[in-house]
């Protein structure tokens, strides 16, 4: 039978047989009559009566007694409600029972929490300093406390600093930890509070002696007796992180391993570590059991975090929802501020707007204004929200406040994500000068902590704001080099103002690709599809460029036709032979064009590419292809053909048909006609002619639609590209000539004469070419090429000119 646990019991079952003899026996079966409502009333007065016999002292050894067993079996709200009957001066007097009060309070006030455990820590060590009594698992368990509360509180995170100094002391006193789960306990409480803040090496211990940052330490794990020499280790986080990795293997209880494993996970994650990311993920699913509810929530919040970062928004969102159920299944809401900010971060990458604000309505609902980095992270998915819906003033607020407020709470990470995004705002937003000034801000914590993620994050800023801006950020780097482009630049060409860009995005990439990186937040679709079409111009990474514009379903930017490594869905020759490239595979036409069923699909689309390939009427088609079709007939016809068509296509949409007009679509559909247009339409300046040359005869690999001669239709874009082409290299070469660069001009003009050979005037150029570095019998081997061609072919002589230009090299 249950009773209450209240003095009135007290009186009835148990002081009677006490009889002023208060033993621990009596009390312990005091303590193990329930934990039900206290009685009010008349029987409050007669509890308010018996106080004076109660031996307290002894009850609150027996409840300490059995707190770990109730924790062990989840039941803190048991514990909780034996602590709180007890009267704050016996609580106070001891400081196990002020841990247990801590703990209790930990995960839904871990302010008050804090308090407790503070205070308990300073009871240990001044009964440690006293002599009386030295409990160095009451002084480790109560620092554990702290630090938790402090990180799980997410209100000020400076206090970590002197309490991470604090444990110096400690383990130089005491260097043998009790037992491998207190070690652990410690280990992932550190690899928290150094994954969070960077404290001082100066900070000062929060006690009576402190302890130098170079003070040698030397500990030892009491279960395997190994001895570790560093020096202050408070700063060293690889320590940490091994002993990590080992005490992973060593059997912990369920909770304590996934409490472990998930702190090492997230410092991990958080330093862009994919590898070891990856081996604890799959060394916590190989060892462990089923851990309690909380941490199971915990364990898919960080789950989330990593899918997000490496997988993919949806995979996130399934952990997010996952986590989820099991808190409402359960109970236990600890992490549903993760869980609703994580839901946020994946709908806006996604691109679904609806479901971000459905997060955020919910997020909303939980912020505490107390906890400064909630409050923080709350306004940064409300800048980063209203950025994506280009509501830039709103963006901007949101983003400053963002930054107020993680600087309030002491959080050099938090500070480095909002300095990036209010960079990118303030860039859209017009204020280019303030943005590159919060850019250098979370470049210099990148650069400072080695953390690849924010540096990913500056680098992908920094390309978009040189390809997009004209300006130089080493103005605001007071004159010196970029922390990022120092190494590996060479890879990509000369260091130049105009290239820049070209390097930080290299090195982006570089990282994403070696890290894994699924995603580029806060960047606008249009951007990052920019950068990735910059990537593939410029070489770099181009297979993990290519794989990110698949997985993400980017659309190219307009017109982005001369990317010819955009992995386009349709990719259509035209140039020289006549082929399909399909999803990277070359469409089989043998023998199909013999075929009328399958030869007229083909022809159709060689002449709306002739005709222009965008608003070409259907009745422009018809004339072209069916000449002789009449009316009805030939709509008939050509309504069949372009079925056909679509279907060897396999993509609907590639050929849009509106207002009787056909129309190529040049977002998924590339055409080597539209991309070498697109070239001479951008003269290029002399230092980049001759990359500008190599891509546009990569192109051109011969004439439009090849030897096929006998379609009227086909002969009026062949010859205007070739005239282009032969225009383009003339002007290639006379620029080339002018700034002394002479191989470039020879060879523009050479490849101009393999196109055509008829071509007088660059038989001209090239031999003024020759003749002006001296290489006299060179010129006169072109000036004998020119003759003996129109000699053979039209049966004339070189003109006066030509003739002139060989009477110059003679005489030179």
């Amino acid at each position: 039978m249950e009773y209450t646990f209240s003095l009135t019991n007290l009186t009835k079952r148990i002081m009677p047989r006490y009889r002023g003899d208060h033993n621990q026996a009596h009390a312990a079966e005091f303590t193990t009559q329930g934990g039900g409502k206290t009685v009010g009333g008349q029987a409050a007065t007669r509890d308010a009566e018996l106080v004076p016999v109660v031996d307290w002292q002894t009850v609150a050894q027996v409840v300490c007694h059995q707190a770990a067993g109730l924790a062990a079996q989840g039941r803190m709200q048991t514990l909780e409600g034996r602590l709180r009957r007890l009267p704050r001066q016996v609580l106070e007097a001891n400081p196990w029972l002020l841990y247990w009060s801590g703990a209790c309070c930990l995960p839904l006030n871990p302010e008050q929490g804090r308090a407790d455990f503070e205070q308990a820590y300073l009871s240990f060590h001044d009964q440690a300093l006293r002599g009386t009594h030295q409990d160095i698992s009451g002084m480790l368990s109560a620092w554990v406390g702290i630090v938790d509360s402090i990180l799980l509180s997410r209100t000020d995170f400076s206090p970590l600093a002197r309490w991470v100094a604090a444990l110096d002391e400690i383990l130089r006193n005491h260097p043998t930890f009790p037992s491998l789960e207190l070690e652990a306990h410690v280990t992932q409480a550190m690899l928290g509070a150094l994954t969070q803040y960077q404290p001082s090496p100066a900070a000062p211990a929060p006690v009576a002696s402190s302890v130098s940052s170079s003070t040698p330490v030397t500990y030892l794990s009491s279960s395997r007796g190994e001895e570790y020499q560093k020096r202050s280790h408070h700063l060293d986080v690889a320590f940490w992180e091994q002993r990590a990795r080992q005490l992973l293997h060593c059997g912990l209880e369920v909770n304590t391993q996934f409490i472990l494993g998930n702190r090492l996970f997230l410092h991990c994650l958080h330093k862009g570590d994919t590898a070891a990311t990856s081996w604890v993920l799959h060394t916590l699913k190989a060892q462990a059991g089923n851990p309690s509810a909380a941490i199971q929530v915990e364990w898919q919040a960080s789950q989330a975090l990593y899918n997000l970062l490496h997988i993919s928004a949806d995979a996130c969102l399934d952990a997010v929802t996952e986590g989820l159920e099991i808190a409402r299944n359960s109970g236990t809401h600890s992490s549903d501020f993760k869980l609703y900010a994580l839901g946020v971060q994946a709908a806006l990458v996604k691109g679904s707007h609806e479901a971000a604000q459905g997060f955020l309505g919910n997020l909303g609902t939980l912020l505490i204004a107390t906890r400064h980095l909630d409050a923080s992270h709350y306004h940064y998915l409300l800048a980063w929200s209203s950025a994506s819906q280009y509501d830039l003033p709103s963006a901007t607020d949101h983003a400053r406040l963002a930054l107020t407020l993680a600087e309030a709470a002491a959080a050099p990470y938090a500070q480095a994500l909002c300095h990036a995004l209010l960079a990118q705002v303030l860039f859209e937003y017009g204020g280019r000068r303030e943005a590159l000034r919060h850019l250098m801000q979370a470049r210099r914590y990148a650069s400072a902590t080695q953390d690849k993620y924010v540096e990913y994050l500056a680098l992908l800023q920094e390309s978009q704001f040189r390809f997009i801006g004209s300006f130089d950020m080493q103005e605001y780097a007071g004159g010196g080099r970029s922390p990022f482009l120092g190494a590996g630049v060479s890879r990509f060409g000369a260091r130049t103002a105009g290239n820049r860009g070209v390097f930080a995005l290299g090195k982006a990439f570089v990282l994403a690709r070696k890290h894994g990186y699924a995603s580029m937040s806060t960047l606008r679709p249009c951007a990052i599809a920019m950068l990735c079409k910059k990537a593939l111009e410029n070489g770099i990474e181009v297979e993990y460029v290519r794989h990110y514009i698949k997985k993400h379903g980017l659309q190219p930017p307009a017109p982005s036709v001369e990317c010819q490594d955009w992995p386009w869905p349709i990719k259509i020759y035209t140039l020289g032979n006549f082929r399909i490239v399909k999803a990277g595979e070359s469409l089989d036409f043998e023998g199909q064009e013999r075929s009328k069923a399958q030869g007229k699909p083909l022809m159709l689309l060689k002449a709306l590419i002739a005709l222009g390939g965008r608003d070409v009427n259907e009745t422009q088609l018809i004339d072209a292809l069916w000449p002789d079709a009449e009316g009805d007939a030939g709509h008939q016809v050509f309504r069949i053909t372009l079925h056909r068509l679509r279907q060897m296509l396999g993509h609907e949409k590639v050929i849009i048909m509106r207002d009787n007009s056909l129309t190529l679509d040049a977002s998924c559909c590339w055409v080597d006609v539209w991309a070498l247009e697109r070239f001479f339409g951008q003269p290029p300046a002399t230092p980049a002619a001759s990359s500008f040359m190599e891509k546009i005869l990569k192109i051109y690999q011969g004439h439009f639609l090849g030897d096929d001669n006998e379609y009227a239709w086909a002969l009026a874009l062949r010859e205007r590209l070739r005239s282009k082409l032969l225009r383009y290299l003339e002007h290639t070469g006379k620029q080339s000539e002018n700034s002394g660069q002479w191989e470039i001009a020879v060879n523009s003009y050479r490849k101009g004469l393999e196109i055509d050979p008829l071509a007088e005037i660059l038989y001209q150029r090239l031999m003024l070419c020759y003749q002006r570095q001296g290489r006299c019998a060179e010129a006169l081997a072109v000036y004998q090429r020119c003759h003996t061609v129109f000699s053979t072919v039209l049966g004339v002589a070189p003109s006066s000119h030509i003739e002139e230009a060989r009477r110059a090299v003679i005489s030179r």
